[in-house]
């Protein structure tokens, strides 16, 4: 219960400096909660833990909307504002841009302000596009074949 107390009182770091870790922002629960294991997948079977986790998800929800949790939107090399962290952003958002986007083209957002103006964790985390950027074609438009991702996640998979 400990790790949980500790982990549901944080925001996670930015720790995916190096090439190749930015496609899967893991969330620090996940491990301890043996996700992708058998001991993991047992637990999520059972009634009684899934009403606990409901209770500690939502708690953790609640948390991120919280100025506390803004301590991680921060420059340093853990901060999720730092110039590689805002790089990887970009990347994966607007992943064939032939442009140099910043963050701040891209996100609306107030650079001149703490956090970049995100009050909390989870306004980061669930911050708005700039109008325009992510415009999609008209019913109209026999070319479109847009795919709609709606957050700036990268897909792994698709299966149609």
């Amino acid at each position: 219960m400990l790790v949980f107390d500790t982990v549901l009182g944080q925001s996670p770091e930015w720790l995916y400096n190096a090439e190749g870790q930015q496609s899967f922002i893991a969330f620090p629960l996940n491990t301890a909660l043996l996700m992708a294991t058998n001991v993991g997948i047992s637990l999520f079977l059972r009634s009684d833990v899934n009403r606990y986790l409901w209770d500690m998800l939502n708690a953790y929800g609640e948390f991120s909307t919280t100025s506390l949790s803004a301590s991680v939107l921060n420059t340093s090399s853990s901060g999720w504002l730092n110039e590689i962290a805002l790089r990887a952003i970009v990347k994966v958002a607007e992943p064939q841009s032939t442009n140099k986007l910043t963050f701040d083209d891209i996100f609306a957002c107030d650079p001149s302000k703490p956090a970049y103006g995100y009050g909390s964790y989870g306004a980061f985390m669930t911050r708005s596009f700039v109008d325009g950027v992510r415009s999609v074609g008209s019913d109209d438009d026999p070319n479109n074949n847009s795919r709609i991702n709606g957050s700036d996640r990268a897909v792994g998979s698709m299966g149609w």
